[in-house]
């Protein structure tokens, strides 16, 4: 018998807002963490404590490309802030300043200094987000390019699964999705173990 309570518990999420402007919000903060030499073990546990820096200005350029579905979704809502901001490019210019271990609530710190200083993000041109017609999954590429390095981060399959980042063009981060995948990462950690 299945235990439809339980299935519910473990495949819902709380968001703030609409879950495909925040996934590509996310996919930027993934990346953007990732050049700044933080990957998603480093806050799955626990929650970033983000410098009050002017992420704006080490930032050179933001470029996502996001599935069609979620590419045409995050066109028609709106981002949840008092100025109603709508639109993948703004969910982009945004997501740099999030924290990524808050998932689907992750615009839920967005304040006033964030969304200016990602305005001046999207006036400056260092925002593009271009749809990609051939995915059909959700999957959202976002690279970073900052004054030190350039990361990329991907998701794919579900609007939280960061399954892959790259820096400076060299995989540092790969999430197993297959039991093989899942079964291969718990051999290679137990042998570290026993190496160590």
């Amino acid at each position: 018998m299945i235990d439809v309570i339980k299935l519910f518990d473990e495949s819902i999420e709380e968001s703030v807002g609409c879950t495909e402007p925040t996934a590509i919000g996310l996919a930027v903060a993934a990346a953007f963490q990732a050049a700044n030499g933080r990957l998603p073990t480093d806050y799955a546990r626990k929650r970033l404590d983000l410098p009050p820096v002017k992420i704006s200005e080490q930032i050179e350029k933001i470029t996502v490309r996001a599935s069609r579905g979620i590419f045409k979704n995050a066109l028609q809502v709106g981002i949840p802030y008092k100025d109603k901001l709508k639109g993948p490019d703004n969910a982009a210019a945004v997501g740099a300043f999030c924290d990524p271990a808050r998932k689907l609530e992750l615009f839920a710190d967005l304040n006033e200094e964030k969304v200016r200083e990602a305005a001046t993000l999207l006036r400056a041109g260092k925002v593009n987000v271009i749809p990609n017609y051939e995915w059909d999954e959700i999957r959202i590429e976002a690279e970073v390019s900052t004054k030190k390095s350039n990361a990329t981060a991907i998701i794919r399959k579900e609007h939280t699964n960061i399954a892959h980042i790259e820096v400076n063009g060299k995989p540092v981060f790969d999430k197993p999705e297959t039991p093989e995948e899942i079964d291969k990462l718990a051999g290679l950690q137990q042998k570290r173990r026993r190496q160590d």
